[in-house]
């Protein structure tokens, strides 16, 4: 029968050999899973702030000329600046003349004149002048003032100015600051007498613009018509003869006369009672011119009258 003698302790560590020769490399091994992302890096210094860009370019404004036109003409306002500088131009038209006036009334009608009374026999006198012509009818009304022009546009508003140029990069400059815009404003509009030029003024500060407008009043209508010449007025009746004239030259012997003016005068008289209504005021007119009464018969619209 055998016996195992017991391990014995382990004996010292002997001295490390030399190293021996470094083997040649093995092939590549496949690559390794893709590793967990690594913390974030601390931030790094901000960079230096970028130049302040350019200021915008602001529009400038300026009233110019201010033209007067002809009735009709459409009113209008024109750029004559150039860039960034405007010059607004105006052209304005006049107003029509005004509506002619009416033609004047016409004259009113002469009024009759009343019976004469009979005069003692004269001779016969000459021929009567030509009654007066009627007075001319009033001068018409004065026409109607011509209408007011029309009010001129309000100008166009300026346009913004350009963004300023971006800063530098590094941390991103700030923009530049915004041009300022010009404001425009219509402000009062004033109604001159005719034959003033139209004028627009500019009443504001700064850049806020207040266009003040001048425009004048068409010229009076043109004088109405001369009114129509008035009727002739009725030719009176017979007048009373006047007082007997001195004994003019004898003359050439002329041609038998006409009958007396006394028996024409009552012929006319009578005729001119029988022709219309009788009235007491021409019988009494009559009858007291020859201080007697005397029978005349005389027609009536009740009855017939007999003096």
């Amino acid at each position: 029968m055998s016996v195992t003698n017991p391990t014995g302790a382990t004996g010292a560590t002997g001295a490390t050999g030399a190293r021996g020769i470094t083997g040649l490399t093995g092939p590549t091994g496949p690559t390794g899973a893709t590793g967990s992302t690594g913390p974030t890096g601390v931030t790094g210094a901000t960079g230096a702030t970028g130049a302040t860009g350019a200021t915008g370019i602001a529009e400038t404004l300026e009233a110019g000329t201010t033209t007067t036109a002809e009735p009709g003409v459409f009113a209008a306002v024109t750029d004559s600046g150039t860039g960034t500088h405007h010059i607004f131009d105006f052209l304005i038209p006049k107003g029509f003349d005004g509506v002619t006036g009416a033609t004047g009334e016409k004259g009113e009608k002469g009024e009759k004149g009343d019976c004469g009374c009979d005069g003692a026999t004269g001779p016969t006198g000459p021929t009567g002048p030509t009654g007066p012509t009627g007075a001319t009818g009033p001068t018409g009304a004065r026409g109607i003032t011509g209408l007011t022009g029309p009010t001129g546009p309000t100008g166009a508003t300026g346009s913004t100015g350009p963004t300023g140029v971006t800063g530098a990069t590094g941390a991103t400059g700030a923009t530049g600051a915004t041009g300022i815009a010009e404001t425009l404003e219509a402000g009062t509009t004033t109604t001159a007498e005719p034959g003033v030029f139209a004028a627009v003024t500019d009443s504001g500060t700064g850049t806020h613009h207040i266009f003040d407008f001048l425009i004048p009043k068409g010229y009076d209508g043109v004088t109405g018509a001369t009114g129509e010449k008035g009727e002739k007025g009725e030719k009176g009746d017979c007048g009373c003869d006047g007082a007997t004239g001195p004994t003019g030259a004898t003359g050439p012997t002329g041609p038998t006369g006409p009958t007396g003016a006394t028996k024409l005068c009552r012929e006319l008289c009578c005729e001119a009672i029988h022709n219309e209504v009788a009235n007491m005021s021409v019988i009494n007119i009559y009858m007291n011119c020859h201080k007697k009464k005397e029978e005349m018969p005389l027609k009536s619209n009740s009855s017939e009258i007999s003096h």
